[in-house]
């Protein structure tokens, strides 16, 4: 189950499930990809540059 979810640009998604972790869905590769595991909420909260913010932290996406 989704614990939330972002657009990050006009093809990717990216979305997080708690305690396992924060995931990407390329709609137009229809690709996948793991951008962070673990324990905890993820819950996203916003996207500014290349940048994710969850859970009073932030991590560099980097999707190439």
């Amino acid at each position: 189950m989704i614990t939330s979810g972002i657009w990050f640009d006009d093809y990717n998604f990216i979305y997080s499930i708690k305690n396992r972790g924060i995931y990407v869905y390329n709609a137009k590769d229809r690709a996948y990809k793991t951008l962070k595991t673990g324990e905890g909420d993820f819950r996203l909260t916003s996207v500014y540059g290349n940048y994710l913010n969850y859970d009073r932290t932030s991590m560099e996406v980097n999707l190439d």
